[in-house]
């Protein structure tokens, strides 16, 4: 151990592939330490180089500073114990790394160094580090260009007597593929069995200063990824989707916490470069639970959880390896062979499972791709607490179906109050919360009403029912209702409708002579021909809903599934109490298909039809109910060349105010019919084969029309005109 009071800074950059440099250019590196007793400590820094790149002297030195102990810089020398190439090529492509002699790939150097040294006193704010010029200048997202680079680890023995830093699980990646998704490994294992948590930083020039990313960069988003590559807190696993071609560091810092202390942090940097390699490989890949992409799980005491994770790769000819690099205890762990592995999952969960942390499962899959090989890692965290039944946001009756009818039991709890749901999220996944004092009728407990789990059920709650509809598509039918019981029903102005034509049909509760009584709230299904109606075009609309007779009482949803020809409507009460009445409660506006030039009529049957009808009354019991369907019919058009020629005629002027001019140079007119935009037929003349005519249009009301115009041979032309009213 040699030891100065000289302050010596040390290096570290990449400058990408074939890259010749006189002084060193590492990739990367990290410093941690170890407590051997007393005040000594084993400090160890591992650093990657590119081959090209000077080799240096075979020593590093280490700066120890505190503040608080007044410590300025003390310089320890470190020797070199070890080194090698740690390129990942297959065996059989090694002599294509720089390493080598190659030339396809800068190959990957690692150099260890290590010493003993001997802190003086216990101080709060020890920094180790070590640093020196300079990065390289491909480096995009820092905002000094080969500025010096840095490392450092922090020590606390002010507060506790001593402290071994965390020391990272797998080497760092390099090498990634624009384009392809990482899931990288920088987890760490803390000896004293200290709390760790994982974040991404500034990148360090010296031992206390940083190098800042350069804008847009930030440490929320340090690099040219979308999403945004980002570090999970908990398992250290970095999220990453590199979109260009492009040279970046990341500083990845791992923090511990002793009884809620810090106690020492290590840093870890890591120069990417980012290349179009999907020629030589992609990289595998790591489902979710059972071919999810959903890695977190919230079990309850009681529970039998069990799963599948696969793996895959786009390059299927590829074998890949299955490891697990940690286990939950008590669980059963399969791995089943073949070329792409897969791994069941199974575990019996108890009360000593119960735990604030998560139990985690850390799998590896590796890939046997030449001439470059990769991996990937996934953590899967799994939260056990002692609780009724999960929560799945948006099945807010807890039938397992995020639908319509989960707007009612929000209605029912509309305004409770309750504990918040720990890890609350809105995804589609089971999440253990504490039960509210309530329950609805049927049992369930009013904590599966807030779906967003923030304690409180509100309008808020059927967004998570939006977010997650239709997941599982068990359909369930209410009580089925007889001509006793009130009806659901549509309400139609006409029987007939015109193509390209907005038409509005008023969905009504109960009759004068059989109004639907004790009423909280109703949910059901609407069923329609696609093929008639413009897609996405059906909206809903409340401007006479007896069930919300005050314009505050009540919530709805909607939901349309247009490929389907299916929309889900629900309403629902929110002031805890039932109401009876009849007539309207929405109103469908639906626009059907358009294709009017060169067209001529033809019609067809349009059904519109109820389904998964479900109504309760204030305590959430179930109510009878009848429903009736409606078949009107839809002049739909085709073409008229299947007929003959289109006719020559003109309908001016448009808009028009009191009358409309018709004229058809060398024809025989023969009528004139004219459609209001529900399809009904509004003004009819037979013009008696003269071919120009004038039409009195004082009784229309100002709008959009559809005229059709005949002639005596059969052939028709259609066109849209506007009535105007003077002033």
């Amino acid at each position: 151990m040699k030891k100065t009071s000289l302050i010596l800074f040390i290096l570290l950059s990449f400058a990408g592939f074939t890259v010749k440099a006189s002084h060193l250019v590492p990739m990367g590196g990290d410093l941690s330490y170890r407590y051997l007793g007393g005040n000594d400590y084993e400090v160890t820094l591992r650093f990657y180089r590119d081959c090209q790149s000077f080799s240096g002297t075979g020593i590093s030195d280490l700066l120890v500073q505190s503040s608080s102990c007044g410590i300025s810089g003390t310089i320890y020398t470190m020797s070199l114990v070890s080194s090698g190439e740690v390129t990942p090529l297959c065996p059989a492509n090694q002599n294509l790394s720089d390493c080598q002699g190659g030339s396809t790939f800068s190959g990957i150097f690692e150099e260890v160094y290590r010493d003993t040294i001997a802190l003086p006193q216990h101080c709060t704010d020890y920094i180790l580090s070590v640093s020196e010029c300079c990065r390289s200048g491909a480096i995009s997202n820092l905002s000094i260009v080969s500025s010096s680079f840095a490392l450092q680890s922090q020590l606390n023995t002010g507060t506790v007597n001593f402290n071994n830093s965390a020391s990272f699980n797998a080497p760092p990646s390099f090498y990634l593929t624009a384009g392809q998704t990482y899931y990288l490994d920088f987890s760490a294992t803390d000896v004293d069995g200290d709390s760790l948590v994982y974040e991404v930083v500034e990148p360090f020039r010296t031992a206390s200063t940083t190098n800042p990313y350069n804008p847009p960069f930030t440490a929320a988003n340090p690099m040219n990824s979308l999403p945004p590559a980002t570090i999970d807190a908990i398992t250290g696993i970095l999220s990453i989707t590199p979109t260009t071609v492009q040279d970046a560091v990341l500083a990845l810092r791992v923090r511990e916490y002793r009884g809620g202390v810090l106690v020492g942090t290590t840093l870890r940097d890591v120069h990417f470069f980012v290349r179009n390699l999907v020629p030589y490989n992609a990289p595998p890949t790591l489902s979710g639970f059972d071919s999810t992409n959903v890695i977190t799980q919230y079990v309850c005491v009681g529970d039998t959880f069990s799963f599948r994770i696969y793996t895959d790769d786009q390059d299927t000819t590829q074998l890949l390896a299955l490891d697990t690099l940690q286990t939950i205890p008590g669980a059963t762990i399969t791995i089943n062979g073949g070329a792409h592995p897969s791994l069941d999952f199974f575990w019996i969960v108890d009360t000593s499972n119960v735990s604030a942390l998560p139990y985690l499962l850390r799998l590896k899959v590796t890939d046997n791709g030449c001439p470059v090989y990769f991996s990937q890692t996934r953590v899967f965290k799994l939260y056990v607490t002692n609780c009724g039944a999960p929560v799945w946001p948006g099945d807010a009756n807890s039938d397992f179906n995020a639908n319509m009818y989960d707007l009612l039991p929000v209605g029912l709890a509309f305004g409770y109050t309750g504990p918040n749901r720990p890890f609350a999220t809105t995804n589609w996944t089971a999440q253990a919360g504490n039960d509210w004092a309530w329950d609805f009728i049927n049992g369930v407990n009013f904590k599966h009403a807030d779906c967003d789990g923030n304690g409180v059920v509100d309008i808020n709650d059927t967004l998570a029912i939006v977010q997650n509809y239709g997941q599982v598509h068990a359909k369930q039918e209410g009580l089925r209702g007889s001509v006793t019981d009130p009806v659901l029903q549509f309400i139609a102005f006409d029987d007939t409708v015109v193509a390209g034509s907005n038409i509005t049909i008023p969905i009504n509760l109960g009759t004068v002579d059989q109004p639907a009584e004790d009423v909280y709230g109703i949910a059901f299904s609407v069923f329609y021909d696609p093929t008639l109606v413009v897609p996405d075009s059906i909206t809903v609309a409340y401007p006479n809903n007896w069930l919300n007779t005050t314009g505050n009482e009540a919530i709805t949803l909607e939901y349309n599934i247009p490929t389907a020809g299916q929309i889900d409507i629900g309403i629902t009460r929110t002031m805890q109490g039932a109401i009876n009445g009849n007539g309207e409660i929405c109103q469908v506006n639906i626009v059907m298909q358009d294709d009017i030039t060169g067209k001529d009529f033809i019609t067809a049957p349009m059904t519109f039809a109820f389904g998964n009808t479900r109504m309760i009354n204030a305590s959430g019991v179930e109510l009878t109910v009848a429903t009736e369907d409606l078949t009107i019919t839809a002049k739909q058009f085709t073409d008229v060349n299947e007929i003959g020629n289109l006719l020559d005629a003109k309908v001016y002027p448009t808009p028009a105010t009191n009358s409309l001019h018709i004229s058809a140079p060398g024809g025989q007119l023969k009528s004139i019919a004219i459609y209001n935009t529900l399809g009904a037929l509004v003004i009819h003349e037979e013009l008696n084969g003269t071919n120009q005519d004038q039409i009195n249009i004082n009784n229309l009301t100002a709008g959009i029309y559809t005229a059709r115009i005949e002639d005596m041979a059969g052939q028709a032309r259609i066109c849209r005109i506007v009535r105007n009213i003077s002033h």
